[in-house]
Parts: C-alpha cells; structure tokens; sequence
C-alpha cells in the first residue's frame, strides 16, 4: 500500500480523483473509499464530482460501515447486529446476576434500585471497547486465562464469556471471518484521511489491500500495524497558523449569541466568505441543541436571523414517526398535560392523518372551551395519588364536547355540562380528538407500570405505530423505516427473557436509534454544527469553536487501567484537526459564572489547543451578560452627541 502525506484536505482530493478515474475505466465498475465520518464522505464524493463530472459506481464508507457491509457480506450480520445494538444490554441484564453472586462488590452495587439497566448499558459500551482495542486480552478472556485483576473488577472476564456465549459472539473468530470477506471483495479501495482505525478494524484493511492511503502532514499510529511503502510527502508547504479571535461570556445562551454576532461580523468582513467555507464545532452537540437551534432559527429581527444555519438534531432526531411513538409513551408515562396533548396532536407525524393540522385554530380553542387540564381521566389522576375524579381531564372534556354536539350548553349524562361553543361543523374534529384521546388510553392501560421484554414493548410501539401515526405522502417512508427498526428489534430480541419497564425500553430504544438513519446534509449551502470526529480535516475559511469547557477526560466507569485509548487525548487531536485546516478560528467560551459573575479559568482544551498550533493565547474578547438592544435606547434631538 502506498501512503501519501499531503498539507491539506482540498490538496489530495484530485489526486485521490486521478487515481478513481485511472482504476475505474468501465462505466459499470466499482470501487471504494474508506473515510472518517460521514459529513467528510458527503464533502468528498461532491468535489470527486466536481472534478470527474460524476462519481457514481464509488462507496464512500466509514470504519463502521465497512464492518457491517462485510458481517452482511460473511453472513454473521445477525450476530454483528446483536453484538452492536441493544441485544447486547439486555444479554447482559440476563447474565449479570448469575455472576455478581459471586461478587460481592458487584452484588451490592446492583442492589441499588434503578440502577441494573444504566450499569447494563455502561457494560455494554466497555465490553465493545474492549473487543476493538483491546482484542487479544477478550481472546485471552474468552480461552479462561484471566490473568491478575483487581478485585472490584475481576467479575468481568466472567460476565464477558457469559453474553458470547449466549450470543454466539467470539470477536476473534468474527475479525477473522470479517477479514477473510475483506480479502475476497476484490473491490479498488483508497483510503482518505483517516486518523483512528481500532486495532479490531485493522486486519480489515489490511485485508482490503488499498490501493492508497492519504493522511495530512504524518503518518497515523493505525500504519504501524499495517504493511505500506515508505511515506512520501506532496504537495506545497504547510500553510500559516490560523488568526486566532477568543470571545468570552457567561451563560451557554448568551455564548451561543456571541458566537452569532461573531458569525455575522465576520461575513459583513469579508463578503467572499460563503457558508459552505465555514464549519462549527461543538464537542457535545446534543448538549447545546437547545440554545443553538433557539439562538440561529428564532424569529427575531436580529439580523443574526438572516445566517442559514441548519437545525442541530440530536442523537435521537431525524424520523418523525419513531418521535411520535416515543413521544406517546412519554404521554401517558407522564401527566398528559393540555399542552403535551395538543403539541403531540399537531406534530408532524400525527395531524394529517387526524385531519388537525388545517384546522389548528379551531383544535385549540375546542380544547381551551372544554377546560382540559391534565390527565387522561379519574384513574389516571389515582396514579398521582389524587382523588379519583374526572374534573378537567381529557375525559370530561371529550364528554363535554360530546353533549355540546348533541344538546348545546346544558347539563347531559352524568352532569356533565356541554360546550356551548360547539357547532355541527365541528363534528368530525371532535370525533378526531376522541379517537386519539381514546387509543393513548388503550395504550396507558398496556403500558402503565407493565414490564414486557424488549421483544414485546417493540411490538407495543408498532401497534402505537398503526394505530396513531399516519404523515404525508412525501414523508410516508418514515413509517415504514420506524416499523422496520421496531420489527428488527423485536426480531433480535426474541430470545431475550430481560423485563423492562417503559423508561427502560424507551432508554434502549434511543441508544439503538442514531446509527440507523443519519443523513449527513453537510455541503448544502447551509452553516452546520459538527462534532469533532466529523469533517475534521475538510478545508475551511472559518472555524468556530464552542463548548470546548465541556470536554471531559475522564476513562469510562470500570475500565481496566491502561486498556482503552484516552477519548480525551482524541478529542483534542480531533479539534486540532479542525482548527489546521482553518484560515481563521474563533473560540467562544465562558469566562464568567452565569450565577455569581465571578471571572472562570481558561478551559485547559483550548490552551493545549494553541499551543499544538503554535499560537500564543490571544487577549480574550469580554462580551456582556445580556445583549445590548439599542431599539430601547432613546437618544436627545436637542443638543449633538458623541458616539
């Protein structure tokens, strides 16, 4: 394999795009391109096609997409899948108990109410970590060799044979089988800037045999275990250090303001700064969904508002039909409020098919004129503890929309006094209301304080399915995704006796989610919020960067000292990556206490950060608590006034 060490990103590409064009001369040829994320693979494909007019018959894969196509391709997908997905955790509630007997300290720890499904969970993401990095200590565990632990960990050999063995899972005899259908591919393969392979993946690629290898400015640590050629090195030197601009403030909102401001700033400064040339990075972009989507999608006059900056979607987001589901087991988890209701009704995968979202208006003033408060009706109410009674529920406010109908503003069955308001012409609008009303009734009597297997809740939430959702024609293919995850799901878990409540089923269900539709939309003309892993070495204009106080580094709960690489010394390498490949970077932290006002230290992150590029830390530009707006500032018309 030939390793080519490049200065920058946009540099390689064409050389990349020369050597795709030179191996794939038949129209009908394949070949693949292993990448680092998905948003680079998007970047990349759209400037082969710039370059080649089309590249079309080209994979452009990542580490984890590589490994499920060969497990679908050696036939072992189903223990892949079980091995990746939640089966996994609940292999591991079946077989935890069995081995923390033997465990007093592990007995005791599991002993505490509510915490066997996060500690499941927890075991689960170690046990993965250990068979990618760490697979010849799993071989060693697995032949019973396990070697001198300490003792508040020595239950884990044990408890690791267990769930193999009761999945059918020896992730040796797997990355053998994974390699063997590498290496009978036979597909061209180049490998584009990829800077962490785990050493399970590693006989992946080798397997492969790559034509290439592009990396920027040295050689990867994943190389050393990888036959190549001796590195050579092109294109033109490395380009100057980034201007570095640091804004402090206090709050997360109040950051997320500053860094709009600043985003603005910049291209009133230089009007050949496009979108596509500027990248945001957040370490937790799930953590700052909320302020950024609130701060750069409002409908203020700010002229902030004017920035095209795609939605930040978190880990869970992206199918409206899997939202609905979840969001009707949170429903009738909860109090069922008028407002949970009504915003549940209106949502994009519930009101067409109910026929609310053209008659918004007259749905919430039905509901205003029928008094709902909470709760779904008197036994709901009983749950919380509070008498039985029916007053201001859903079911006294259907009852009374109903006599409404039929006899106008007076008393009806049972008392219940009618709406007044109510007309013939809103017949099939109540009736509606009442039919949704009524099934998530059906579906809190199945649900509340039952516990199913991970195999029943997943047919629970495709009948909720059938029966609350329905979208629009053009969006009609994310019910049939959400029933075939549900459906596979079921499927993976048959054989799994765990009980879980509702919470737990839910919690599993979000772990499972985010891998199975993310739709990267990166190079769409839109501003977008990236995690350090993705696009890290793509070219760009401008880099800003926040949230960089909140990186921990921390090793994961109960992990073997030494085994697992620091994710801390990774993200830093990640974002050092980001900030290379920029031309200008803009760091917006919190240099305040949003409580107190007192002054913070700098985040250790981003001064490690300047001092790997090679630039002093910058004075740090202080930014006020609040915005400023000068609409309420009034100035005198009689005298001058210096500004």
């Amino acid at each position: 394999m030939q390793v080519r060490l490049g200065t920058s990103w946009r540099a390689m590409v064409p050389e990349l795009a020369a050597a795709i064009r030179d191996e794939l001369r038949s129209p009908f040829a394949r070949g693949l391109v292993v990448i680092d994320s998905l948003g680079s693979a998007r970047l990349l494909s759209q400037e082969i096609a710039t370059l080649e007019g089309i590249s079309a018959g080209v994979d452009f894969l990542t580490i984890g997409q590589l490994t499920a196509m060969l497990a679908a391709n050696a036939g072992v997908e189903a223990q892949w899948e079980s091995w990746r997905g939640s089966r996994l955790v609940t292999a591991i509630a079946e077989q935890v108990d069995a081995v923390a007997h033997l465990h007093p300290s592990l007995q005791a720890f599991l002993a505490i109410p509510g915490r066997k499904l996060p500690a499941c969970s927890r075991f689960a993401q170690l046990f993965r970590s250990y068979a990618e990095h760490a697979p010849s200590m799993v071989e060693h565990w697995l032949s019973g060799e396990d070697g001198t632990l300490p003792e508040h960990l020595a239950w884990q050999p044990a408890l690791l044979r267990g769930i193999c063995e009761q999945l059918h899972f020896h992730p040796a005899q797997i990355a053998r089988t994974l390699a063997q259908a590498a290496a009978e591919l036979e597909v061209p393969t180049w490998v584009f800037c990829v800077d962490e392979v785990a050493p399970f993946h590693r006989s992946l690629l080798e397997a492969l045999s790559p034509r290439c290898a592009w990396s920027i400015d040295a050689v990867p640590d994943w190389l050393a275990d990888v036959s190549h050629n001796e590195p050579v090195r092109v294109g033109k030197p490395l380009r100057a250090v980034p201007e570095v601009q640091i804004h402090g403030s206090h709050s997360k909102l109040r950051q997320a303001e500053v860094l709009r401001d600043a985003l603005l700033r910049c291209f009133e400064d230089q009007p050949q700064l496009e979108p596509r040339d500027v990248r945001i990075v957040c370490p937790s972009p799930d953590a700052w969904a909320p302020v950024l989507n609130a701060v750069f999608r409002s409908a203020s006059r700010h002229p902030g508002g004017a920035l095209r900056v795609a939605e930040v979607r978190t880990s869970q987001g992206g199918n409206h039909a899997v939202d609905a589901v979840l969001a009707a087991f949170d429903l009738v988890a909860g109090r069922a409020t008028v407002n949970e209701v009504v915003e549940f009704l209106l949502s994009p995968a519930v009101s067409p098919r109910w026929g609310f979202a053209n008659r918004r208006t007259e749905l919430l003033e039905l509901v205003d004129a029928a008094e709902v408060h909470w709760g779904l009706g008197g036994n709901h109410r009983a749950e919380f503890g509070l008498p039985h009674d029916a007053v201001n529920t859903w079911q006294s406010g259907i009852d009374a929309l109903l006599t409404g109908i039929a006899m106008g503003g007076v008393a009806g069955p049972r008392g219940v006094l009618g709406v007044e308001e109510t007309t013939s012409n809103d017949l099939d609008l109540i009736g509606a209301l009442a039919e949704v009303v009524g099934r998530l009734w059906a579906l809190r009597d199945t649900a509340a304080n039952a516990r199913l297997t991970m195999s029943g809740w997943a047919q629970v939430a495709i009948q909720t399915l059938e029966q609350l959702v329905g979208l629009n024609f053009e969006d009609r293919w994310m019910e049939q995704q959400a029933a075939t995850v549900f459906g596979r799901i079921a499927l993976a878990h048959e054989p799994s006796t765990a009980l879980l409540s509702q919470s737990e089923f839910r919690r599993l269900i979000e772990a499972d989610l985010p891998t199975r539709w993310h739709r990267p939309a990166l190079g769409n003309g839109e501003l977008h919020v990236v995690a350090p892993h993705e696009a890290r070495h793509v070219d760009a204009g401008l880099v800003a960067m926040i949230g960089l106080d909140d990186i921990t580094t921390g090793a994961l709960p109960d992990e073997l000292p030494g085994t697992l690489p620091d994710a801390g010394r990774i993200t830093q390498r990640q974002l050092l990556a980001h900030a290379s490949a920029a031309e200008q970077l803009l760091i917006i932290t919190g240099t305040h206490s949003e409580r107190t006002g007192n002054e913070l230290e700098s985040p250790v992150s981003i001064r490690l950060l300047l001092r790997q590029l090679g630039v002093p830390f910058p004075p740090v530009l202080q930014h006020a608590p609040q915005p400023v707006s000068y609409t309420h500032l009034t100035l005198p018309t009689n005298r001058e006034v210096e500004i």
